[in-house]
């Protein structure tokens, strides 16, 4: 069962690599097809929109099958992207190659997350979760910077073929061991317009994750640019730099779960946006000077905006009943990798105008929006939770 887990996570630490490493090859893969950072960067935003699209519409459409058969199709799908990305010989081919890989991740994450459930005990599953789904986090730290130094030393094409290996390993071995107890043979959940999942505070909430991935995303991938634009970093301590970042979003993960069960779901959010946004204020001026000092203010944002990510998790969960849980987390993070899409294209779009200090502002505006949001949600939520408890009281 540990070694299940352990696989489900490489799993999705290959899935979390092929998205996050694009902030450390980025250069590398404009200039091999002549193309500018902008239009690269599109190569995110191409994932991201269809990993949002598919994630939902292939969950409920999969949810009769075989688990395990699913998972290995799902990261066969993506390991195919993989190699063909390494393989392709024009920038359309690479988009179309980074289509195949997002249908394959939109599939087998959300199965990841059903299956690690039912693999443990009750009392050990939010353990397992945080285990799989901070595989994730963990390819910021790990993996995104092996990744960079691949392609620094043999070319970014290796870079992919290194997440194929990784995925490779994830997928024999969930084939050989993996061995699901209970088979969900219970039929799709059918959304209807009186759901709690229609709530104006629950879209609120979503719509919150959407600004909170652009907020990150709007400067995420330019990352390389600005240590050896900006800041004149050696191309090879590029990747010590994403290290040090991702280090610092693995930390704020597990700081924001600790917050949110001590202090709630809310004041933890307020927390995190808080610093995030302080943290962003000070990179700013610290870019514009050319500073090294934006290193230690972009690591408090990365701890500070990943303490978001737990808070928000929960307040999906209090809002959804407890029948939808899953395909409510399904919306959420669909709506977060809209927002991966729209915060790529929005700096990549401004990057054409401006100078990469603006990016740090940009972010900082998302981020809050995505509080007021939040903040918006809960007031309608409460306000809705008061009126049945008067309607209740009356009634009695």
């Amino acid at each position: 069962m540990k070694l299940s887990i352990f696989l489900l996570t490489l799993g999705t630490v290959a899935i979390g690599t092929d998205l996050f490493v694009i902030a450390g090859i980025l250069p590398y893969i404009a200039s091999s097809f002549a193309v500018s950072v902008q239009t690269t960067s599109y190569l995110v935003t191409v994932f991201a929109i269809i990993y949002a699209i598919f994630g939902p519409i292939l969950a409920m459409r999969t949810n009769l099958w075989h688990k395990q058969k699913l998972l290995v199709m799902a990261l066969g799908v993506f390991i195919a992207g993989e190699v063909i990305s390494s393989l392709a010989i024009n920038f359309y081919m690479l988009i179309g190659a980074r289509v195949i890989s997002a249908i394959g991740a939109s599939l087998f994450t959300p199965v990841a997350f059903a299956v690690a459930v039912a693999l443990v005990p009750e009392a050990k599953r939010g353990r397992a979760l945080a285990l799989v789904s901070g595989g994730l986090i963990l390819s910021m730290a790990i993996a995104v910077p092996i990744g960079t130094w691949i392609s620094l030393l043999f070319g970014w094409r290796f870079t992919y073929l290194f997440v194929a290996v990784m995925g490779i390993i994830a997928d024999g071995g969930l084939a050989i061991v993996l061995n699901v107890p209970l088979e969900n043979r219970n039929p799709s959940i059918v959304l209807h317009p009186s759901s709690p999942l229609f709530r104006s505070s629950f879209l609120l909430a979503v719509s919150a994750y959407a600004l909170w991935g652009m907020a990150i995303f709007s400067i995420f991938p330019f990352l390389s640019l600005i240590l050896t634009g900006s800041l004149h970093v050696k191309p090879v301590d590029v990747g010590y730099g994403l290290m040090l970042f991702g280090t610092g979003s693995f930390i704020g993960v597990i700081l924001g779960g600790h917050a949110t069960d001590r202090l709630g779901h809310m004041k933890a959010a307020e927390i995190s946006i808080s610093i995030s946004v302080i943290a962003l204020i000070s990179s700013y001026f610290f870019i514009s000077e050319s500073s090294f000092w934006f290193v230690p203010s972009y690591f408090v944002f990365s701890m500070a905006i990943q303490g978001f990510m737990p808070s928000q998790l929960r307040r999906i969960v209090y809002f959804s009943p407890k029948n939808s849980h899953q395909i409510a987390l399904s919306i959420n993070n669909s709506m977060l990798y809209m927002g991966i899409a729209l915060g790529t294209v929005l700096g990549g779009g401004l990057l054409g105008y401006f100078s990469i200090s603006i990016l740090p502002l940009v972010s900082g505006i998302c981020i809050i929006i995505a509080l007021g949001l939040s903040l918006a949600s809960m007031k309608l939520e409460k306000a809705r939770l008061i009126s049945i408890k008067q309607t209740s009281e009356f009634g009695e």
